[in-house]
């Protein structure tokens, strides 16, 4: 693609709405990373499916308590 090419396809995106823009800009997003990630990380599972997988790998006590630690130890060191 020419660089007059890519400028005429910037300046007709200035035509579209708001929402337009989110739409293409999400379709180009999503064909980036088609293109950049190997099929082996290509995934098509949920948040759900992820929460699902990982229940119950953290078996050191209440996370929620333990991000807070950490947490205040960051506030305390700055």
């Amino acid at each position: 693609m020419t660089s007059s090419t890519l400028e005429m396809m910037m300046n007709q995106t200035e035509r579209l709405t708001i929402n337009e823009q989110w739409e293409l800009l999400t379709h180009l997003m999503q064909r980036l990373r088609r293109q950049m990630l190997p099929p082996s990380m290509e995934t098509k599972s949920s948040f759900s499916e992820l929460l699902r997988n990982t229940q119950g790998l953290w078996q050191a006590g209440d996370g929620l308590e333990y991000q807070l630690q950490i947490r205040a130890e960051w506030d305390k060191s700055s």
